[in-house]
């Protein structure tokens, strides 16, 4: 049976629910068998609730949202059901007889053994809906096909969001300036390495070429995951091992450096610092980190894209 004071919060209204969500995100609404008879609930947020069995006829129900909700052999008859969102809803053996659904929304939904004889159906969609039946609705030759809509969607061409064209100018740059250390270094083999001018091209323009890529993974990872509708800060949570590295390996070094140094000589200090820059700039350290971005690029990359599920509400 339903819970009573969930019962309660229907008749309050959205706000009541709303607040009551902020508090009990993790608890469904339990409306199971619920007497909500000609209740104005225009608009209300009921996504993911139980409504088994519960009486909803003559509600006005327009605009509301009963995106995965269990409505399975509810009462919708005569019911106002225009603009609702039924995403992946379940309305098994549900009772619309009679029922205004001009533009609702059915994609993913379950309307096995549901009853729509008499229906009021325009402009509806009913994408990859299960169990669909409109033989004895209303105005049905207006309805989404949604047959042909997937089979649209399924050979649009694929498309480069914006942070793997980062990526990809970056790994484009690094391969350039990796040739570019290739050809010193045959250079510098060729003279005998006598040649400094080489040398220090080839250690300072290595470090560069791995940091342009690992940056140009960073700045793709947060871009493809705020792309795919998640928060900038999980982006880079999954990219920001690297940084900690970085860090951990800066401290380390510069310890080393003033334990190395006379710390009650203030040119001994200075010394160690500089050397510490030094071996900073003129080392390939670079590369032994960069699995860790690339791996949270390919993280974010597999991240499944939350805008295109969103779209379906819609």
């Amino acid at each position: 049976m339903a819970n009573p004071e969930h019962v309660e919060l229907v008749r309050r209204g959205p706000r009541a629910i709303a607040l009551w969500r902020l508090k009990h995100s993790f608890e469904r609404l339990n409306l199971t068998f619920a007497d909500l008879q000609g209740l104005d609930l225009n608009g209300f947020q009921l996504l993911n609730a139980n409504l088994r069995g519960a009486n909803l006829s003559r509600s006005n129900l327009s605009r509301t949202d009963f995106s995965e909700a269990n409505l399975t052999g509810a009462d919708l008859s005569d019911a106002d059901l225009m603009c609702a969102c039924f995403v992946r809803a379940n309305l098994n053996k549900a009772n619309l007889t009679n029922a205004n659904i001009n533009h609702a929304n059915f994609s993913r939904a379950d309307l096995t053994d549901a009853d729509l004889s008499g229906a009021v159906v325009k402009n509806s969609r009913f994408k990859g809906t299960k169990g669909l039946n409109l033989a004895d609705t209303q105005g049905n030759d207006s309805v989404v096909d949604h047959d042909i809509e997937e089979l649209h969607e399924q050979y649009q061409p694929a498309q480069l969001s914006r942070g793997h064209i980062v990526s990809l100018w970056s790994l484009g740059i690094f391969l350039i300036l990796l040739g570019f250390c290739v050809v010193v270094a045959v250079i510098d083999v060729l003279t005998g390495g006598k040649n400094v001018v080489w040398e220090v091209a080839f250690w300072t323009i290595g470090p560069c070429a791995f940091t342009i890529l690992m940056a140009g993974l960073w700045i793709g990872s947060v871009m493809t995951g705020t792309d795919k509708g998640y928060p900038k800060w999980l982006s880079i949570c999954f990219v920001g091992f690297p940084f900690i590295g970085n860090i951990a390996y800066l401290v380390r070094r510069i310890v080393y450096h003033l334990g190395e140094s006379d710390i009650s000589s203030q040119s001994s200090i200075d010394s160690g610092i500089g050397e510490f820059f030094k071996e900073l700039l003129f080392s390939s350290y670079l590369e032994f980190i960069l699995p860790l971005p690339l791996l949270g690029f390919l993280i974010v990359t597999l991240l499944p894209d939350r805008n295109r599920r969103d779209s379906e509400y819609e």
